[in-house]
């Protein structure tokens, strides 16, 4: 099963963060006896969010008392939720919101089991921000959907180790989501190469909606009416010698997408053919497309090949971010959209509940925080949030910060 990586937290960073930890608590105390005077006032934030929830399905009308939640995110992290409903017109709002640019936010709809969601948002030079969210009927019965593009990059990481981004836009032709029932087959099931590790969500999907298979990763998620996107990474060991991947398609897939970079990677399956490549940054991709529409369960073989014996000493030369970051480019036809996922200011993908869930979170991204790619902005948003949350829970911060004292 695709596993990830746990950073180790420093006794640097921790150090920091008791530190800073007990100026806040000083603080606090100070502005408790600050409240005790005539004139004292609440320190609530001026951010306000207004919207309204409509129904994109014909006949169909938005229930009343719909709840609303809204996400707030630091450095893409769900830290806290507030709860509201929305009225007869479908009209919802939000007050006393923090403002900062660095913290992120999401409104969340559920309607008929499914849920429906906002694009992430963030105060940006302003007070009050417009949400608006569309809502449709659910329908378990496939309404057509299939796939409009799947996009397949692969790119070495050494010569043990190929890197694999998926990007799959599928399309629903109707005015209903469509969701599969519990018990029937997932359409959003894509196989994985045999010891695939280091699976990365990147976009359209939760990691709660992940379901590991022994070959395979399904996600459960609704496919909503126009077009949809989602898109993940991970890894799988393979040989010189060349490896086989079976595939098989989910849905019927107008357009089946290959690339790999030059020289280094040479693929082959029946239904897909060579075209014309694509060269990014000085770098050439070799791009592999299908000639026919594939049916839904149509089974291709990927059998890739080293083209030479000196495959080893090109992939040392190639790190996996120069060509993650191409591929992406390529792929989305904007590397801000790679950027802004990876840095958690787009749409958020990670959901933590527990208190201590989010502060070891937290914890990691601070451990981590220049190979995360954070700028000084976000650590400081990221790390205030972990001292507010330590700040509001003795027991937890003495077992976070006690352990690692006396470590290396």
């Amino acid at each position: 099963m695709p596993t990830l990586g746990r950073p180790v937290v420093s006794n640097l960073v921790l150090g920091v963060i008791l530190i800073t930890r007990i100026a806040r608590s000083v603080l606090f105390v100070a502005a408790l006896f600050a409240a005790a005077w005539p004139g004292a006032v609440a320190a609530d934030g001026p951010g306000v969010v207004v919207g309204v929830v409509t129904t994109g399905t014909s006949g169909s009308t938005v229930p009343p008392e719909l709840p609303v939640t809204l996400t707030k995110y630091v450095a893409g992290i769900a830290v806290e939720t507030f709860n509201t409903a929305a009225d007869d017109n479908g009209e919802f709002g939000f007050e006393g919101l923090e403002t900062d640019s660095q913290i992120v936010y999401q409104v969340r709809v559920e309607h008929q089991g499914a849920p429906f969601t906002s694009d992430a948002f963030a105060f940006s030079g302003t007070d009050v921000v417009q949400v608006d969210i569309t809502v449709y009927d659910v329908v378990s019965d496939d309404p057509g959907v299939e796939i409009a593009r799947h996009v397949v990059v692969y790119t070495p990481q050494s010569d043990t180790a190929v890197r694999a981004l998926e990007i799959v836009t599928l399309t629903n032709p109707s005015d209903r989501a469509f969701v599969a029932k519990p018990d029937s087959a997932n359409p959003l099931s894509f196989p994985l190469p045999q010891g695939a590790f280091n699976f990365v969500v990147m976009l359209g999907f939760d990691s709660d909606q992940v379901e590991f298979g022994t070959d395979s990763v399904s996600i459960r998620r609704p496919i909503y009416p126009g077009s949809n996107q989602i898109s993940f990474a991970y890894s799988f060991p393979w040989r010189l010698e060349g490896i086989d991947i079976p595939r098989q398609t989910p849905l019927r897939t107008a357009e089946l997408v290959i690339m790999a970079p030059a020289e280094e990677l040479f693929l082959s399956a029946d239904g897909v053919q060579r075209g014309d490549d694509a060269t990014i940054e000085g770098r050439q991709l070799w791009v592999w497309r299908n000639v026919e529409p594939l049916a839904a369960g149509q089974n291709l073989t990927l059998a890739i090949r080293p083209p030479g014996p000196s495959l080893a000493s090109r992939v040392a030369a190639v790190t996996s971010t120069q060509w993650g970051v191409a591929s992406i480019a390529v792929a989305l036809g904007s590397l801000f959209v790679y950027l802004a996922v990876r840095l958690g200011r787009s749409r958020p993908v990670r959901k933590l509940t527990s208190t201590e869930d989010r502060a070891r979170a937290l914890l990691e991204l601070l451990a981590d925080s220049e190979q995360n790619g954070m700028t000084d902005e976000q650590r400081t948003a990221c790390k205030d949030e972990l001292v507010r949350i330590l700040d509001s829970d003795d027991t937890l911060a003495r077992k976070l910060l006690s352990p690692t004292r006396g470590q290396d």
